[in-house]
């Protein structure tokens, strides 16, 4: 589908979730403004814990799956959406991971090893005893991991990320 059309999908299930989510964003190839040929949205929530039961309920009429941290289905029949659940000491690194690109998620993992931090239950972990950092925003996980922020439409693999580290490379 078209990013135009994307955008509509998610801005219609967003205005129909926001009610019962603390937090609630569109990721993937839509976030990175992918122009044509996105397969799915992406969406991110952090549900709002006393409307449980109506977020499930609503999530289970378009056939996914809850409570879970990642279902998918169709949604109104226009677009199949993945809906990834957090909290917030997770929305950092499960909203940057989501937003991808594939690669770029992969080369981001591999920069955290690289680091000897760790990417592990939602979170991103480190130190000498390994405890969870905290990183509840994208732009924690980029100062964590020694970046700069990188705008959605430019993670694209490990050169996005060699460019915001400051490691050009030779050509």
């Amino acid at each position: 589908m078209t990013l135009s059309k994307a955008r509509m999908i998610a801005d219609d299930f967003i205005a129909e979730f926001s009610p019962l989510c603390k937090r609630i964003e569109v990721a993937g190839s839509t976030r990175r403004e992918k122009p044509d040929d996105i397969k799915d949205v992406e969406i991110v929530i952090i549900p709002e814990a006393s409307k449980l039961i109506d977020l499930g309920g609503l999530i289970t009429s378009y056939g996914g799956k809850f409570p879970s941290k990642y279902t998918s289905f169709w949604y109104n029949g226009r677009a199949k959406i993945d809906l990834f659940t957090t909290t917030p000491e997770c929305w950092g690194c499960i909203y940057l991971i989501r937003t991808g690109s594939a690669d770029f998620s992969k080369a981001i993992v591999t920069r955290a090893k690289r680091k000897d931090l760790a990417f592990l239950q939602g979170r991103l972990w480190g130190g000498g005893d390994m405890q969870a950092l905290d990183t509840p925003e994208e732009a924690d996980v980029f100062k964590a991991l020694g970046l700069a922020y990188i705008e959605p439409p430019k993670r694209i693999d490990s050169k996005s990320i060699a460019m915001a580290a400051g490691e050009f490379m030779k050509v």
